[in-house]
């Protein structure tokens, strides 16, 4: 990830509410160090579904962590080898691409990495080769039929275009139209079909005369504000980003009636993000502003400038990254196929301006700002390519309900274009 910095802040926030997934030989392990390292903690390992997690106490600390000082006893006491990979390895985010080859990018629900904190990724070299020998050794990576027929080449060219736009046209272009270009480009490079694309001295020649023709006209019409039922499976689909696993333990019926009433009031607006996890926005969805067509939190029209750029900065650096590590489809992404992989970055890009647009208003700021959208991008990170929830059937349609023409329509009504 060019450009990248990470350093840990110490400020444990991935030690709290997170669920870390144990590896075979880790539970019995953790189990031994429950009395020196874990005081006063019934269990060192939880089970959720079948799979076995580290446990954490009443207050959502994990039962190892040192609160005041947001350290970690294992670490303390045994050194860093004695935590779990998965703790290791955090915030880095390891993925098979083919046999053999790795690809390594950052978790952006981590503050040091939003922040862009600390030393370049180079540094880090040695222990992601040691993280990478313990995470998937032998693993296949991307299936051939995920890659729809484009050379790997082909999918860089394509993915390295994407990046020289947003790029290039950062302080020309606001988030939003960026958006809808990125959008439209996708559509139309996948009806030029594989064979074209494939050959990649043509597409070299074509790719750079085509970006001016995706982008939107700031005189264009604005659309109208979706319907209700739009915006009420908007927001249920915003709600399954910002849920964390967490907030959710338990199956008895009690348990169940409170996340279904939870849901109906966010998807009719009157709930607040905060009713799922205290991290989010306590504001009601109805009076974020969401679909308004007046004047908006963040006016953000055709043209850009530097304070768009600097403002939206975090998220370019996340969709950038993703890009340039290929981590957007196949295991990155549900086992989606490229097209499906670039669509689902595009939209989870929306709902990381709508979840910034509440982060706003909960604030009582009248504009969106980089503290805003760093928080926006973090939490839908958190979830994008790794919920559970977002594997549901119901949750894919909603992606497949927002695709075409719906999703330039919810980028002008969320008046991010």
């Amino acid at each position: 990830m060019s450009g990248q910095r990470f350093d840990c802040l110490q400020c444990g926030r991935c030690c709290r509410r997170w669920r870390v997934a144990l590896r075979p030989g880790e539970p019995e392990r953790l189990a031994s160090w429950r009395e020196r390292a874990a005081p006063g903690a019934a269990t060192a390992v939880e089970r959720c579904g079948g799979h076995p997690y580290v446990a954490h106490d009443a207050s959502g600390d994990c039962v190892f962590l040192d609160g005041a000082r947001n350290l970690c006893r294992l670490e303390e006491m045994a050194g860093a080898a004695a935590k779990p990979l998965g703790c290791r390895i955090y915030p880095f985010n390891l993925v098979t691409l083919f046999p053999g080859v790795l690809s390594c990018g950052l978790r952006f629900d981590c503050p040091a990495v939003r922040q862009n904190q600390g030393r370049e990724l180079g540094a880090w070299k040695s222990q992601i080769l040691d993280y990478a020998a313990a995470f998937a050794p032998g693993a296949a990576g991307i299936p051939v039929r995920l890659l729809a027929g484009l050379e790997p080449l082909t999918i860089r060219q394509l993915a390295d275009g994407f990046r020289s736009y947003l790029a290039e046209s950062a302080e020309r272009v606001s988030p939003g139209a960026q958006l809808v270009v990125l959008w439209r480009a996708t559509a139309r490079y996948a009806g030029l079909g594989a064979d074209f694309l494939n050959d990649r001295e043509t597409l070299g020649e074509v790719l750079p005369k085509l970006w001016s023709k995706f982008e939107p006209d700031p005189a264009e019409e604005r659309r109208c504000v979706p319907g209700a039922g739009s915006r009420a499976l908007f927001r249920l689909w915003l709600a399954h980003y910002w849920r964390r696993d967490q907030e959710w333990a338990g199956d008895g019926w009690r348990t169940r009636c409170r996340r279904a009433w939870t849901l109906v009031r966010l998807m009719t607006g009157g709930g607040a993000p905060a009713l799922l996890s205290p991290e989010h926005p306590d504001v009601a969805l109805n009076r974020a502003g969401l679909f308004r067509l007046e004047p908006p939190v963040q006016p953000l029209p055709g043209a850009a400038g530097p304070a768009d750029a600097e403002t939206w900065e975090c998220w370019r650096r996340w969709l950038m990254g993703r890009l340039e590590t290929w981590q957007w489809f196949g295991p990155a992404c549900y086992g989606t196929d490229v097209w499906a992989g670039w669509r689902a970055l595009w939209q989870a890009s929306l709902l990381m301006a709508a979840t910034a647009r509440a982060a706003a208003a909960a604030a009582g700021r009248p504009q969106v700002t980089a503290a805003d959208v760093q928080y926006a991008v973090g939490a839908i990170d958190h979830a994008f390519g790794r919920s559970p929830l977002l594997q549901w059937s119901l949750l894919r349609r909603l992606d497949a309900w927002f695709a075409g023409p719906r999703f330039e329509r919810l980028v002008a009504a969320l008046n991010w274009k």
